[in-house]
Formats: structure tokens, C-alpha cells, sequence
């Protein structure tokens, strides 16, 4: 074989483990959901930047629904302890349980242990490759809305880096 096969074959490989690689990530997760492995989906989760971009989507929404155009003293207090309460919440939800609970399409309660549900994780859910970079799986919930799993790729690493809620 000439050189330039070798190199065809090399960058075709590249790919199809970059391709592969988030589903793998997702079947890895939904193994560890349904064993109740929280090691195993801890594996597969970057929590410092998931927590802080949960984070930030909560406080977007707390800015945008303490909208006051006279941005009084008392709108001001109330977006500051929107922000603590967000950081609270994400931190106490935003756990190997929180994420299966979230993975099965049903809403997490922070202030309830989990009662295990016995729904599919991952069910019914749509795939899509948002770039070469990032990659997202939609799972219904009971609502309507879906809520939206993105994966981030590192090398040819992928990790689970935000969940994008249907706030309303």
C-alpha cells in the first residue's frame, strides 16, 4: 500500500471515533442510570463547567423574570438572592442522581430523594451534531418540551457539559 492509504485510512478512522464517540458517551450513561451507578455516570460528566452553566441559564431566567424598569432596590435584592438560590439548587441537583432523574425525562425536586422512577433513560431520544465539537440529545419529558443534553468533545473525549431546561 502507498503512504497516501495509510493516511486515507488513518483520517478515516479519526473520524469514525469522533463520530462514535457521543453516542458511546450516552450509552455509557444510560448503563450507568439503569445500574444506579453513580461512579459510572460521574465518569461521564464535567460538573464544575455543567453546575456553572446551569447556573448562569437560571440566573438568566431570574434576571428576566424580575424585569422592573425602575430597577427599584427591592429588584436588585431579588435578583441577588435568585442567584444564591440558583446556586444552591443547581448544587444540590446537579448530581449523579439528579442527572439520571433528569435522563429519564422527569422533573428533579432538590428538596425530595429520588424515588427511582422506572422510566427508560435516554427514551425516545433524538440525537444531533450541533458542530464538530458539540453534540446534543434531546429527551422528551411528560410536558411536551425536551429537555437537552449537550456533550463537549476534548480530543476525543466527550463529556456531558450542560443541560439546557425547558424554563418558561
Amino acid at each position: 500500500m502507498k503512504p497516501r492509504h495509510y493516511i486515507a485510512i488513518t483520517v478515516l478512522a479519526v473520524l469514525g471515533i469522533i463520530w462514535v464517540g457521543p453516542y458511546y458517551t450516552v450509552y455509557q450513561l444510560k448503563t450507568g442510570v439503569k445500574a444506579n451507578d453513580a461512579e459510572a455516570i460521574a465518569d461521564q460528566v464535567d460538573f464544575t463547567r455543567l453546575r456553572q452553566n446551569l447556573k448562569d441559564q437560571l440566573n438568566a431566567q431570574a434576571a428576566n423574570a424580575v424585569n422592573d424598569p425602575n430597577n427599584s432596590p427591592a429588584t436588585a435584592m431579588v435578583k441577588g438572592l435568585t442567584g444564591l438560590f440558583a446556586g444552591a439548587v443547581v448544587d444540590r441537583m446537579v448530581t449523579p442522581v439528579g442527572l439520571a432523574t433528569m435522563m429519564r425525562g422527569q422533573k428533579v425536586n432538590p428538596l425530595k430523594k429520588s424515588t427511582g422512577g422506572t422510566t427508560e433513560p435516554f427514551g425516545k431520544v433524538r440525537f444531533r451534531f450541533n458542530s464538530f465539537n458539540t453534540f446534543s440529545a434531546y429527551v422528551p419529558h411528560k410536558d411536551g418540551n425536551e429537555i437537552r443534553f449537550v456533550l463537549t468533545r476534548d480530543w476525543f473525549d466527550w463529556k456531558l457539559t450542560n443541560v439546557i431546561l425547558p424554563l418558561e
